[in-house]
């Protein structure tokens, strides 16, 4: 095959260039879009390399499972396909493999491309794809154009030596496998030994010159084997330089037919397979050897030979110590296990599907076979299954399957577009396991897209559902349907490269490096560099000529400017109703679930948006980009961000003792928090920790923190460091603790229910913030000792109503301490506040009021009869509470405060409902210091409201109804999702307030999801609803249709006599408020006709905007208290009756 010639020029600044501050790059989630057919660990296990039949290589972090880079030659929807990756011997390079046999190294520590070799004054060049490493892993050797051997530092690239040889060239190269030496072939037929670390000449052994194919030395050093053109290998000794053997094999030479050789461990066979072929299945390409001879290397002779063998290219079927060898049977397709000094089989194995990777372990003991869509793991000496990985959810067929060097992971390529990591350092039998990760980053698939008319929106066509983006309010969503299932009126111009003619006689076309569009008539032309080799499906025009939107093979969109070279906007798409958006600067928007996906790497570093508190996020970007406004935030080149926040180590340490090393950098060291299962617990100052050298110690002793532990199960310990201002934090490190023989506790769960109606001042009451507390609090002590068991829920109802003690500031505090004698980490700790909510106009502090309130504008009395949120974070922090499991309610006025006085620096913080979009993160934000699942009932500016129809502060309302009637909230049908109650229950809140004036939006905050109760048909039926009780009504409105005007009063009449209604035993079913908005209340309206004294009126009954019923009535004008009842009447049969 024709190598490509690659130039390697020397980096005479390489130490200078270390200086310059490495800048970030935000990666996106853009993950293989076809099967992944290799998957590659590093030596340590902690980075993984993927291949993919879409052309692509990807580097991820195989701790948490995401991307590090993509390794594509020109842009990551390149023309140019990746053809294969792996790792140096060391990990610190990685070596990715193009078409047309380029080969490309990038250093593994900062993400870099680098120069393939040095600069040498003549312009040397060296063929691509003939790196080696020394054994020691510390040098890379490549052989130039002019056939002389370079020796390279891997860290540096500069040459250690270069190995010449007079008159000829060097052509193949090898190291011996303690180090100590190179062999060589010249092409005068010389075989050369050199020291490995001088380049001192050895040996020379003059050999008769043929077209050599390879080099190697035997398994203990003492012999060297090369490969001469005619097919025979020949052996010499490495000392002496004398000729020992000549393999001769039968056929004769064959120079166009490939042929793979191994020597064994021992030095004593050598293993030749030929007859490559390979066929396709449907799926990929597969490639097997069809013969396999053993020669024997003392005599030369050939031991055996097997026709009826299949070994796959590429698997390493051969054992570590030379003694065995896997293949394939042809005539049952089974797998068996062959003796490789006899040729004897050991046993065979049955297969089920097609073979895609068979492998041994590091230490020869296991190997396994990927058959279908599962991996077995056999033990090499008896074949008996030790583990197996069935397909479970989410997996599917393994084209690829690598164990770890240390034999406890296992990595698997598949046809899902996804790598899957395993553990199976502790598995001992045919049980099925769950993977460990996956190493994935899932979008759409992409056929095109298009402007609508207006500009506003775009249309884009999926492999599934088409979809639209709406660019103003940031909303995705399905393609509305027409009536015969078709998609609304778009034409598509599904363009091809040649060129496609608008309808306005415009021409666009496209070659993958270059969009062109020309007005056939005006000879008006724009061309412009996509500056990537990028691979696009399809190219459209906006309605008004201005920008160009693309679509690119890797299932993302870019918008251009027709004048600007650069893509001014980029769209991708997660599924049918996420999306990010990213301008040129790496700022970002999109919805909650796609911003989570992304994050900053620098080199193989990665920094979570949480670290750098979503710098570069900018609400609304598409929108103030289409608009044409200028974004003055921040932009990736200004973020230092890189080597900023302290590292995080963990280190040996004596037994019972967690030992970590935190090293600050350039960022220096704030406070060290230490978390419990999540749950953050302690705060460390540099003060507390010893500092040796430029790094400090920490040093957590088992023993101390077993309070903090949930016996019976594993728990986790995360470290995570903050910068001297305690601004970014690093990533936490996280530990896992073995819980041991230990008996699991089981949970038990405290609530403190706190409802206050009634106040010291009397203006202040409130009608049913105490019955609030206590309908949750029967609720979830009647759906948690279902769950828990009846002695493991204590409730502790603190209301004005009646309960356990008074709800005083006091008190409150008391039953706190209470429960931090009892509570234990595997507890669950749950408060519930209704009441007034009041926020210090100075401080911005939000307040509790407690039953001592008895003013909400005296703010000097704050303190003493309010509690809080700085106060309450104090009482139940996990040194005093050691519960794991926390929740907070507040149904208050203004609770969204709360959330904002719990997290640390609040200023830069706010709610939805704020303007300013930099305040719009913070409702995002979780605050990472408390532990708690939050929910208030409002932002910091809104009123919580209670109602009459409900009976119940909305919140609480709306808390209970979603129990009762949303089954969809709970997991598996049956389980209190704490996650899944608190978003619906804020939804319903919004819905019932979305016509007012003010509305009310509650706002959640958690970093963590649990079950809190167990809901059957006995803890449903015990929730009483008022709404099931009482109809409410709301003003409406009738005309004399004659003139336009209500003349006789209709309206103010019905009204009046609606709540009188409502004010008798008659009418207690019966709620009527005037200037209500809910949308679950009615209303009259009609239009009547006057003649004489008769009156005709078409009555319209309307639920929200919903017009129910229509009925017509009859009266007189001297009867119109008896006409307005009637109508009432009516309206209330109708709607009881309809139920």
């Amino acid at each position: 095959m024709r190598k490509r010639v690659v130039y390697f020029y020397l980096l005479l600044m390489l130490v200078g260039i270390k200086t310059f501050s490495q800048q970030p790059t935000l990666i996106l989630p853009i993950g293989h879009s076809e099967r992944v057919v290799s998957a590659k660990l590093s030596p340590d296990g902690k980075l993984a390399l993927t291949v993919s039949t879409d052309g692509t290589a990807k580097l991820w972090e195989t701790g948490s499972g995401k991307l590090l880079k993509d390794f594509k030659s020109q842009g990551d929807a390149s023309i140019v396909l990746v053809t294969g990756a792996r790792f140096s011997p060391a990990g610190k390079k990685a070596f990715i493999y193009y078409e047309y046999d380029e080969i490309r190294m990038y250093d593994i520590a900062t993400g870099n491309f680098i120069e393939e070799g040095v600069a040498l004054n003549d312009k040397e060049s060296f063929y691509a794809g003939y790196y080696q490493f020394s054994p020691d892993n510390k040098r890379i050797n490549e052989i130039t154009e002019l056939g002389r051997l370079w020796v390279l530092d891997v860290e540096t690239l500069k040459p250690v030596f270069i190995l010449k040889t007079p008159g000829s060239k060097i052509s193949k190269f090898a190291y011996s496998r303690d180090g100590k030496k190179i062999a060589t072939y010249s092409s005068d037929g010389g075989v050369r030994t050199w020291d490995a670390q001088t380049g001192k000449p050895l040996l020379l052994s003059k050999q008769t010159p043929k077209n050599v194919l390879d080099i190697a030395f035997s398994w203990d050093d003492k012999t060297i084997t090369y490969t001469i053109s005619d097919d025979s290998p020949v052996t010499i000794d490495a000392v002496t330089g004398k000729k020992l053997t000549q393999l001769k094999f039968d056929g004769g030479p064959d120079l166009e037919e490939k042929v793979l050789y191994k020597i064994s461990k021992d030095g004593r066979f050598c293993i030749k397979l030929n007859k490559y072929n390979g066929y396709y299945n449907n799926i990929q390409f597969l490639e097997y050897w069809d013969s396999l001879s053993v020669y024997d290397k003392k005599t030369g002779r050939l031991s055996y030979a097997r026709n009826n063998l299949l070994v796959p290219v590429g698997s390493d079927f051969l054992s570590p110590d030379g003694s065995r060898i896997l293949a394939l049977k042809k005539q049952d397709s089974s797998f068996c296990m062959i003796e490789t000094a006899t040729g004897k089989e050991l046993f065979a194995i049955q297969r089920k599907n097609e073979i895609h990777a068979v492998s041994f372990s590091a230490d020869g003991k296991k190997f396994f076979i990927a058959d279908g869509d599962e991996v077995i793991i056999y033990d090499s000496q008896t074949g008996k299954p030790a583990e197996s990985f069935p397909a479970i959810s989410g997996f599917s067929t393994v084209y690829d399957a690598r164990i770890s060097e240390d034999g406890k992971k296992m990595i698997t390529g598949n046809e899902n577009k996804k790598a899957a990591l395993w553990d199976i350092s502790s598995k001992t039998g045919p049980a099925p396991l769950k993977p460990v990760n996956e190493l994935k980053a899932e979008t759409l698939s992409l056929l095109g897209t298009q402007y609508d008319p207006s500009g506003k929106k775009i249309i884009i066509k999926t492999t599934g559902n088409d979809l639209v983006w709406d660019i103003e309010n940031g909303s995705l969503s399905p393609l509305p349907l027409k009536n015969n299932g078709d998609t609304s009126e778009i034409n598509w111009h599904i363009a091809t490269r040649a060129g496609n003619i608008t309808y306005d006689s415009l021409v666009l076309s496209w070659l993958v490096d270059i969009i062109v569009v020309q007005n056939i008539y005006t000879d008006q032309y724009y061309s412009f560099w996509t500056s990537e080799k990028e691979i696009h499906n399809h190219v459209q025009l906006s309605p008004d000529h201005k920008r160009v939107i693309a679509t690119s093979a890797n299932n993302s969109i870019k918008i251009y400017d027709l004048e600007n070279p650069k893509p001014i906007l980029r769209l991708v798409i997660i599924d049918n109703s996420n999306y990010l958006v990213i301008d040129s600067s790496s700022r970002y928007d999109g919805t909650d679930a796609a911003r989570k996906l992304l994050h900053f790497v620098c080199g193989n570093e990665i920094v979570g948006l949480d670290q750098v508190k979503d710098q570069l996020w900018v609400p609304d970007l598409a929108r103030r980009i289409s608009r044409g406004e200028a974004i003055n935030s921040k932009t990736i080149d200004e973020l230092s961000i890189c080597s900023l926040t302290p590292a995080v180590e963990q280190s040996k340490g004596i037994a019972g003792e967690f030992y970590f090393k935190i090293k600050p950098r350039s960022g220096g060291l704030g406070e060290t928090v230490v978390s419990f299962n999540g749950t953050p617990t302690l705060s460390i100052q540099p003060s507390q920790l010893k500092k040796v050298g430029n790094a400090y110690e920490l040093r957590l002793f088992k023993k101390d923190l077993l309070g903090y532990f949930i016996a019976g199960q594993e728990n986790s310990i995360a470290i995570k460091a903050y910068t001297a201002n305690n601004s970014s934090s690093s990533r936490p490190l996280v530990i896992i603790d073995d819980p041991g023989k230990e008996k699991r506790t089981p949970p038990n769960l405290f609530g403190v229910m706190v409802g206050v109606s009634n106040y010291k001042g009397e203006k202040m009451d409130l009608e049913y913030a105490a019955n609030d507390a206590t309908e949750i609090s029967a609720t979830i002590s009647n759906a948690a000792k279902k769950l828990l068991g009846n002695d493991h829920v204590f409730m502790y109802n603190l209301t004005t109503d009646s309960g356990y003690l008074f709800p005083e500031k006091k008190a409150i505090k008391r039953t706190l301490d209470d429960i931090a004698t009892k509570a234990g980490p595997n507890d669950i700790l749950f408060i519930f506040l209704s009441g007034h909510g009041v926020m210090h106009d100075k401080t911005k502090q939000f307040y509790y009021m407690t039953a001592d309130a008895s003013s909400l504008s005296d703010e000097a009395s704050f303190k003493d009869v309010g509690l809080s949120m700085t106060e309450l974070t104090d009482w139940i922090k996990p040194q005093n509470i050691k519960a794991q499991k926390r929740i907070l309610i507040l149904d208050a006025c203004k609770s969204g405060q709360a959330i904002n006085n719990m997290i640390p620096d609040h200023r830069l913080l706010a709610v939805r409902g704020d303007n300013d979009a930099q305040q719009v993160k913070a409702i995002d934000k979780l605050n990472e210091r408390s532990g708690l699942f939050i929910l208030s009932a409002s932002t910091s500016s809104q009123v919580a409201f209670e109602s009459g129809i409900y009976g119940h502060g909305y919140l609480t309302f709306s808390l209970l109804k979603v129990i009762k009637e949303k089954p969809d909230i709970l997991d598996e049908g049956k389980y209190l999702n704490v996650s899944r109650w608190f978003n619906t229950a804020a939804q319903t809140v919004s819905d019932i307030t979305k016509q007012d004036p003010s509305r009310q939006e509650p706002q959640i905050v958690t970093n963590t999801d649990f079950n809190v109760g167990l809901v059957d048909n006995e803890v449903i039926a015990k929730i009483k609803l008022s709404e099931d009780a009482k109809t409410l009504f709301t003003s409406g409105n009738f005309l004399n249709i004659a003139i336009s005007d209500d003349d006789l009063g209709m309206r103010k009449l019905i009204d009046k006599r609606l709540d009188d209604l409502s004010k008798t035993e008659a009418g207690k079913n019966i709620l009527f408020l005037p200037s209500s908005g809910s949308f679950e209340a009615y209303s009259l309206a009609g239009g009547y006709a006057v003649k004489e004294n008769a009156i005709t009126i078409k009555v319209n009954l309307k639920k929200g905007d919903d017009s129910k019923q229509q009925f017509d009535m009859a009266g007189t004008k001297d009867k119109l208290n008896e006409l307005a009842d009637a109508i009432i009447t009516k309206a209330i049969e109708w709607i009881e009756a309809n139920k």
